[in-house]
């Protein structure tokens, strides 16, 4: 009888329903997949990224997580302190370091803003936020209360994201990166899961899904912008690294191909 107890128990457990948090991320599983397949993020985790495209990233990145503050501190958490300018300078100088070019090896193109052989859209010395950046912080700045921590909870996957590619093991001049996003926004998260929690699924699904639709925007306008191609073979062998790490995530990110595929 105490053996049937013990299982009834565990059997109860296993069938209590998911948090609010929970089942955001469970039931966005592939939106949330498509930050983590997205060429940019794999050309950061593989060292492949243009250094101009870092130079944006690093500017756009403090527009986007000063919203995050603002949009936690309206839900009622304290999340994200402040990174030093040494440590971001460091990443940049870690990143130019490593031989990272956006020189396109044609001297008829002459960048507008420093006569550099690379298209003016990845200059280095253009550091003007950019619209995609700037629409991330606007959602998250329009929601209050659970809205706005659901806002949170889904910028903040770009950390699971981050967290995902160092997993992997590749190596890059980028780890700085990676790694700062992958804690902090992991902190960030757990202080207003609470909150979504307290809050039931419907009345926040709307909120999370926007904002995590609004980063990965940025993501892929960023990505456009660099030029950056989804093909090639160090990019597969990366994503089936990724797939021995998130079961599945190839066949959901392949789907489209799959279907071409089977039906023809």
């Amino acid at each position: 009888k105490p053996a049937m107890l013990v299982l009834a128990l565990a059997c109860m457990q296993l069938a209590a329903p998911l948090s609010t948090s929970a089942q955001l991320r469970e039931a966005h599983r592939s939106e949330r997949l498509n930050l983590l397949n997205h060429p940019l993020q794999i050309q950061l985790a593989t060292g492949a990224l243009p250094y101009g495209s870092f130079v944006r990233l690093c500017h756009d990145r403090t527009t986007i997580l000063d919203a995050v503050r603002s949009a936690a501190a309206a839900a009622g958490a304290d999340v994200l302190g402040d990174v030093s300018e040494a440590e971001t300078k460091a990443w940049l100088e870690t990143a130019e370091a490593s031989g990272k070019t956006i020189s396109t090896g044609d001297p008829s193109i002459k960048c507008y803003a420093c006569g550099g052989d690379h298209l003016n859209v990845d200059c280095p010395d253009d550091l003007t936020v950019t619209g995609p950046a700037r629409a991330v912080a606007a959602v998250l700045r329009s929601y209050s209360g659970a809205e706005a921590a659901a806002g949170v909870l889904a910028a903040c996957e770009y950390g699971w994201a981050c967290a995902t590619l160092l997993e992997a093991g590749f190596e890059t001049p980028y780890a700085g990166w990676l790694t700062n996003h992958a804690e902090a926004l992991a902190k960030a998260s757990a202080a207003v899961a609470p909150l979504v929690d307290a809050a039931d699924r419907e009345s926040v699904d709307a909120a999370y899904v926007a904002a995590l639709s609004a980063l990965f925007n940025f993501v892929d306008s960023e990505a456009s912008t660099a030029g950056l191609k989804g093909a090639g073979a160090d990019l597969e062998a990366a994503r089936r690294k990724l797939d021995a790490l998130e079961p599945g995530f190839l066949d959901s990110q392949d789907r489209n191909a799959n279907f071409v595929s089977a039906t023809l």
